[in-house]
Order: C-alpha cells, then structure tokens, then sequence
C-alpha cells in the first residue's frame, strides 16, 4: 500500500471513531441534561402549586374549601391536607380522564405554612402524568437529534476525508521527491539539488541526500581517474629498472653488486606495493604486519635517493640532505622505504629543472622530524585538506602532465599513521610544498 493510501486509510478511521465517539459522549450528556431539566421543572411546577395552596388555605381563618376545590379543578390535580399529627383534614378531587392508559399518577408531599410562616400541617399534591406523550416528545426529539448528528458525520468525514487527502499529498510529495532524487542517484545522476521544506526532518534528510549526491560525484571524479593514479605509483620502480636495465644493455651502467642491489630493492618495493595496494581502499585497515625496529633514517634515505639518480640528473635537480648523526627511528623498514620513495617521487615531478630537493632531520625531546621541501609548483590551498583522500589528485597543469598527487599519498599517510606517526603538508602556489613526518620517540 502507498503510503499517501495509507495515511488516507488511518486518518478516515481515526476521524470517524472520533467523531462517532463525540456523538455517543454529547448524546448521553445532553440526554442526562435533558432529563435533569425535566426533572427540575416538575419540582418547580410542584412547588409552585404548594406555593399557591399555602396562599389560598391562609386567607381566611378557616379552611376555604370551595377555593381549593375549584383550584383543584383548574389544575386537574388531588389535595389531601394533613395537620401535624399527619391526620387527614381535607381532599379535593380535580383529575379527569383516570382511565386512560399511559398514564402514571405521580404525587408530592409539602409542608403548609399559615401565613406567619408556622408550619400547621402537610399537603399531598397528585396528578397524572402522560408517559406516552412525554415518551413520544423525548423519542422524537432524539429521533431528530440522531439525524442531526448523522448529517454532522457525512459532511465531518467528507470534510476530513478531503483535509487528509490534502495533508497527505503535502506529506508524501517531498518523500516522493526524494524517492526519485535516490533513483536518480542509483543511476549514477549526481548533478542534483533537493528544495527545503520548511520541515526539520524533511529539512535534514535532504542535507543527507545532498551530501549523498555531492560526496559520490567527487567519488565518481576520482574513481575516473584511478587506473591513471595505480599506473602512476607503479610506474616509478618500473622506470627506474627500465633505465638501469638500459644502462647496463647500453654499458652506460656497470652492473656492479651496489647496482644489482639497486634493482632488487626496486623489484622488492614493487612486489610490495602490489601487495599492499588494498590498504588505498580502507584507511583502517590494521592487519598489515609491522616490523619495528630502530632504523637509521638518514642511511635509510640516502639508499632511497640511489634509486632517483638519473631522475635528479636528467632535470639537474639539486637534492639537500640535513641530518644529525645517529638518527635513529623505531620504524618499519619497508614502509618507511615506500613512503620515501612516494614523497620524493612527487617531489622531483613537482620542480622544474635546476629545482631544489630538501630532507631534513630534527631531534626533539620526545619526538623525530623530517621534513621534505621543495620549490616546485606548489599545491592550490582549497586542495591540501584532501591530498591525502584516495583517488583525490590535484588539478593543476603540473600534475596533469605528471599524475600529481595521487593514490600514493594515500599510501603514505596509512603507513606514517601505522608506524605511530602523522604527516601534515605545508604548501604555497607556485613557490613549493613542505611535507612534515612526525614520529615519538619509542623503544624497539
């Protein structure tokens, strides 16, 4: 069932048990009313009568019978007076018509009072009342009232039946609008924008929506690209055994052991990030096994660098290393080799030729710094806060020439924080970027 039919459904129902419940309620309370007030007027009209007999019986000193008879008469009513010691004195005798059936003979008793007020005996007034006629008058009157209150029904639930038809078409749009907003999101329509409704729910579920449709397109735009950015990050340890390997065909390269174990590091880094590539996918991911140990950075990097040297000098880059002596980190080896190598290959794209390249090392109290600067092309500012998301590459002319920023940054930043450090990025338009790996200080 829609929900528009379901709401017709449940808001007819409720509107007719409320409705029919009003009308059991107000009739009982009006037909207790009623009765109340007939009730009252019968004692009134009984009072009165007293009223008038107490009148007539202390006009004179004695008992005026032909009055009270004649009265009794017009009023078609019995008296019967009583003195104190509740003695019969006196009865009159005005009812008519004591045959006729539907009739009850109803009577009161009241006190009779001289005309000083003393009480001097009782009085029982008597008359028939018409249970037929008062049951007709009452049945005809609810008669009327029940169809009274049958118009009211038809024309409440013809009224509620259109008012919730109303409310639930103003209801079910905007959840219809954004049933075809999420259609059009499965289909892969991200250029989207749903309206305000003026309703706080409704109001949050389309922010949602819209950071749903937002947040896939950006995914969308960095999923196109993301054969290009795995290609990128595979394809500097590739390079760099193709021009060794050239070097040696070439006997420009002596294949000495340094350089035999050159292209076995390179073979071993690119093994492992194959092995690793699923770690873009799920920045959480703790399974990957460290091997901790207290590694010495700065031989650790000049080895790296070793890897880079046609690079450095095809674009006669000026690379700068700045390093104490024992500068020892509890790292993983490997990782920390990849994340090097992602950081100085992205560098070395960044600068124009005669650039410069520089890493250094920082000693703290508690913690190790290194930083790596460069006086490349820079980074835009509205881009740094998202260098480090998967698939995000930088859109400048630099990096679309080069691949830029891409997948490897990511790597970068999940092997940093498994390792139990972080990287922050520094970064002008134009004049460079400055990428700052932090570690504490820990034993092995």
């Amino acid at each position: 069932m829609k929900l528009s039919n379901k709401i017709l459904y449940y808001f007819t129902i409720s509107i007719f048990i409320v409705i029919i419940l009003s009308v059991l309620i107000t009739s009982i309370a009006f037909r207790a009313t009623i009765d109340s007030y007939l009730e009252a007027q019968v004692d009134e009209q009984f009072r009165k009568l007293a009223n008038d007999i107490s009148t007539i019986y202390s006009i004179g000193p004695a008992l005026d019978s032909r009055s009270l008879a004649v009265y009794s008469e017009n009023q078609n009513i019995n008296i019967k007076v009583y003195d104190n010691t509740d003695s019969l004195i006196a009865e009159f005798y005005g009812l008519r018509d004591k045959g006729i059936e539907q009739k009850r003979l109803v009577s009161k008793e009241f006190a009779l009072v001289n005309a000083a007020g003393v009480k001097i005996g009782n009085i029982q007034i008597s008359y028939f009342e018409n249970l037929y006629l008062y049951n007709q008058s009452i049945n005809n009157f609810y008669v009327s009232m029940a169809r009274s209150y049958a118009i009211i029904i038809i024309i409440s639930l013809i009224m509620g039946f259109l008012i919730v038809m109303y409310f639930s078409k103003r209801i079910v749009s905007p959840i219809s609008e954004m049933n075809e907003f999420t259609k059009k999101l499965k289909s892969g329509d991200y250029n989207l924008s749903i309206k305000k409704y003026d309703t706080y729910e409704l109001d949050e579920l389309s922010r949602n929506l819209n950071y749903l449709s937002n947040t896939l397109s950006l995914q969308e735009n960095y999923r196109v690209s993301y054969a290009q950015d795995i290609a990128h990050e595979l394809r500097t340890p590739l390079t760099n055994l193709l021009l060794h390997l050239e070097g040696i065909r070439d006997e420009i390269i002596e294949a000495d052991p340094q350089v035999i174990n050159l292209l076995i590091n390179e073979v071993n880094r690119l093994n492992s990030m194959v092995n690793n590539l699923q770690i873009s996918f799920n920045d959480g991911d703790k399974k990957l096994e460290l091997d901790m140990t207290s590694v010495d950075v700065s031989d650790l990097i000049n080895q790296t660098i070793a890897s880079f040297k046609l690079k450095l000098e095809d674009k006669n880059i000026n690379l700068t290393l700045n390093f104490p002596e024992d500068f020892n980190i509890v790292l993983d080896k490997d990782k920390f080799i990849q994340v090097i190598n992602n950081l100085i290959s992205n560098a070395i794209k960044a600068v124009d030729e005669n650039g410069e390249i520089t890493i250094t090392g920082t000693k703290f109290k508690n913690r190790s710094v290194i930083n790596i600067k460069d006086n490349g092309v820079g980074i835009p500012k509205e881009n740094i806060k998202q260098i480090f998301d998967r698939f995000y590459r930088v859109n400048n002319d630099r990096n679309r020439k080069t691949g830029g920023h891409g997948l490897g940054l990511t790597i970068t930043k999940t092997f940093v924080e498994l390792m139990g450090g972080n990287i922050k990025v520094n970064s002008v338009l134009g004049k460079g970027s400055e990428f700052i790996l932090t570690f504490s200080d820990q034993k092995k």
